[in-house]
């Protein structure tokens, strides 16, 4: 029996589908490995946490079965817990790692990073701060502004004002998107007020919070990815995302896209758009497989999206079969462990014997009447 590694998939976002996808196929990739043992989390529609082998089956989901054992973590103890009818709890195994496969809210925002911290279990996958930060549009723009990286000017719209404002700043046509949300799920582009106050409307069922940003004429999208081996950063070849649309839908990108990969521009673009790449995943001290998305536009090369849990974890950058897939995973999983040993001997404690000095240079003891 290998380590016990966890995969958590589904979730509570409207990438639930997609993450489906990236969890089966991470947990096959793994199984291909006798080191490690790997079970399914499967974190339903409602925000239930499942296990069981059927969940590595595609046609589970499309027939609309009725869901396995249901499982939980809990704070300070790294064992997978199956609940009971009665709601009675009993400790399955030992987890050694979670590998986050989950797209979007509370998976892709830090949310499932925070819970593994909570627990003390390693994770595969950027950790709060750098989750947090990288899924938050705004906030992530705002990070990569003090990394010195270049973003597209962008508002965020909480009313008529800031529209206005947007429309001083950098005018039509504009982009409006939710500023928590991926896979261009809710993003549209407005070419006057009237579509904007639309596309504001459509934005604010998917997220409470709203972005109006820069159209970027003549644009190339690029993107590429990066991961830890070793503490070494490595960072793929550039791909070249293709769409007959006006901007990358979610149709694009997960049902009848293309990919042009090696990306067909020269070398020093390509170059360029690597260093960044790299920049970028050192700046937000992201950990895991990260794929930064960048536009390309008037000479300037800016980023786009920086997506710390892509779509099937971007193997396809760096692998050429599966089992190469399974080696990344092998690497990934020995690089989570090495960054959690490593915080283990930190300094978690200070003895300042606040106890003893509790109401001392004038104040009151709480125990005491005053």
């Amino acid at each position: 029996m290998g380590k016990n590694v966890l995969v958590f998939f589904g979730g509570q976002s409207t990438e639930h589908d997609i993450s489906v996808l990236t969890g089966i196929m991470t947990l096959s990739a793994l199984r291909g490995n006798a080191a490690y043992t790997a079970h399914p989390v499967y974190v339903a529609r409602e925000g239930s946490w499942h296990t069981g082998e059927e969940l590595c089956d595609l046609s589970f989901y499309a027939e609309n079965k009725k869901l396995p054992q249901k499982v939980c973590l809990l704070g300070g103890d790294n064992a997978l817990y199956g609940i009971g009818r009665n709601k009675k709890l009993k400790p399955l195994f030992k987890t050694a790692c979670i590998v986050n496969c989950m797209h979007g809210a509370r998976g892709e925002d830090g949310a499932l990073a925070a819970v593994a911290a909570l627990s003390g279990i390693p994770i595969v996958g950027s950790e709060i701060a750098a989750s947090s930060a990288a899924f938050d549009k705004a906030a992530a723009k705002y990070a990569l502004k003090g990394l010195g990286i270049r973003t597209l000017p962008f508002v965020i719209v909480d009313s008529e004002d800031d529209l206005a404002a947007a429309e001083r700043k950098f005018g039509y046509p504009m982009f409006i998107k939710p500023a928590r949300q991926g896979s261009s799920i809710g993003v549209n582009k407005a070419e006057n007020r009237a579509e904007a106050e639309r596309s504001l409307n459509k934005a604010r069922k998917f997220d409470t919070k709203v972005i109006a940003e820069k159209f970027a004429a003549g644009k190339l999208e690029i993107n590429a990815a990066a991961y830890r081996r070793k503490g070494e950063i490595v960072v793929s070849e550039c791909e070249m995302p293709a769409t007959e649309n006006r901007f990358l839908t979610f149709e694009d990108k997960y049902i009848r896209g293309e990919r042009l990969f090696p990306a067909p521009i020269d070398k020093k673009l390509s170059d360029k758009i690597r260093s960044l790449t790299a920049k970028v995943y050192a700046g937000l001290d992201c950990s895991g497989v990260v794929r930064v998305d960048f536009l390309v536009s008037g000479g300037e090369v800016y980023v786009n999206e920086v997506n710390t849990v892509p779509g099937s974890l971007a193997y396809y950058l760096f692998c050429d079969t599966f089992q190469e897939f399974s080696a990344v995973l092998d690497e990934l999983i020995a690089e989570a462990l090495a960054r959690f040993n490593a915080a283990q001997t930190l300094i978690t404690r200070f003895d300042g014997n606040i106890w003893e000095n509790a109401g001392a240079k004038g104040g009151k003891r709480f125990d005491k009447k005053r």
